[in-house]
């Protein structure tokens, strides 16, 4: 019984976690539609939004209780966030929506190969110390994971911010 509590637990804050990145991806389109004045056209957006979020909230939280709602939550904000992005790319930044997704698979890529990748790193101690060591040791893997996939995808993007930093730094 109180396994099946915590893994109703577990999953009903990946849900609400997977909902806020969402919502935080889609800030940005958010910024640009009203920077552009295009919050008339995409106010549709919204309103579906909200009518899933009811709709899919009321059919399964009698399934799955709050774990319905959260689910709900999450298939509202991953339609929004995907209808922002595709309209503020076609009809404000006029770029294809394909560069969308390879940025959100390449960023899929790099958080899959930094789990990976700091997996073995165990935290058994409980001193500050020890806490700030392997917290700096997870930084520079995920910088060293995260600029080396941004290496293979966008090579040239991140030879020109190889650059900037060069110049900042070291031409002074």
């Amino acid at each position: 019984m109180l396994n099946s509590f915590f893994l109703h637990l577990l999953i009903y804050i990946y849900l609400l976690l997977f909902a806020y990145v969402m919502y935080t991806i889609r800030l940005p389109y958010i910024s640009i539609i009203f920077a552009a004045g295009h919050y008339k056209q995409t106010q549709y957006i919204s309103i579906l939004e909200a009518i899933l979020n009811i709709i899919v909230s009321i059919i399964c939280v009698q399934i799955w209780g709050l774990c319905g709602v959260a689910l709900g939550i999450a298939t509202a904000m991953t339609y929004s966030t995907i209808a922002m992005a595709y309209y503020s790319h076609k009809n404000i930044l006029y770029r294809s929506f394909g560069c969308v997704l390879k940025h959100y698979v390449v960023d899929v890529l790099i958080i899959i190969s930094i789990i990976v990748t700091t997996k073995w790193l165990v935290y058994m101690k409980t001193s500050y110390i020890a806490w700030t060591i392997m917290a700096t040791k997870v930084t520079f893997i995920a910088l060293a994971v995260t600029l080396s996939i941004n290496l293979i995808f966008y090579r040239s993007e991140t030879n020109k911010l190889f650059k900037k930093v060069y110049v900042k730094f070291f031409l002074k």
